[in-house]
């Protein structure tokens, strides 16, 4: 469904049991949604192919200029974007693996969100709703789970996760603020890699590496003078 002037929407599908819903109203708003099944898996050095199944991919715009591109080759994945604001850019790629899940929500105005899942059971949700907000997410092995809320101006937040059972939580409210967070580890039951960034005031810079199994909680208030 569009509404409005301009608007651009392409879908491609290729595969079994792909969904794709498109939303726009406004002006100059463009999606794009590329969906692609199966992978080739080796049982015994022989190969075989896994049906990809349950793609499903939506697509909410309202706004002017705003610019969606999901790409989806894997099995059992899901993207979610919903862009209110003007100018935002959204970008979700689920090369491969199994059974991820991505949510983006941008309301404010020049807000751009990347997010890249690879591996298995991978999670991503991104909530931005201030300007010039950017978030990069990127998730390259199992278990994985990055959320991001931005509601300042000019924040920038990286999550970068591979291994097993990565929990990444970024949050921050004031302006200009940074976020850095690198995870590595392989947890087994409840070990892991945690890490929680709560900042609050503006100008303020927080870097969290995690090469093993760890707790990190990273809590600024005040504004860096």
């Amino acid at each position: 469904t569009q509404k409005g002037s301009d608007g651009k929407s392409t879908v491609t599908q290729g595969g079994t049991d792909q969904t794709a819903t498109l939303n726009q109203a406004g002006d100059a708003n463009v999606s794009t949604i590329d969906q692609h099944g199966g992978q080739v898996n080796t049982f015994f050095g022989i190969p075989y192919s896994e049906t990809a199944g349950s793609h499903e991919a939506t697509v909410t715009q309202r706004g002017t200029n705003n610019n969606s591109d999901i790409d989806q080759n894997g099995i059992n994945e899901t993207a979610t974007v919903v862009q209110k604001g003007a100018n935002g850019v959204s970008t979700v790629a689920q090369n491969s693996g199994k059974n991820h899940d991505a949510t983006v929500t941008q309301t404010g105005i020049s807000d751009t969100s990347h997010v890249t899942q690879t591996g298995n059971n991978a999670l991503a949700t991104v909530s931005q709703s201030g300007n010039d907000d950017t978030s990069n997410v990127t998730q390259g092995g199992t278990d994985l789970t990055a959320l991001v809320s931005q509601s300042g101006n000019g924040n920038d937040s990286t999550i970068g996760q591979t291994g097993k059972a990565g929990y990444a939580d970024v949050r921050q409210s004031g302006d200009t603020s940074k976020s850095t967070v690198t995870q590595s580890a392989n947890g087994t039951g409840g070990n892991h890699a945690y890490a929680k960034v709560a900042q609050s005031g503006s100008d303020q810079t927080s870097e969290v590496v995690q090469t093993a199994n760890a707790s990190a909680t990273v809590t600024q208030k005040a504004d860096n003078a």
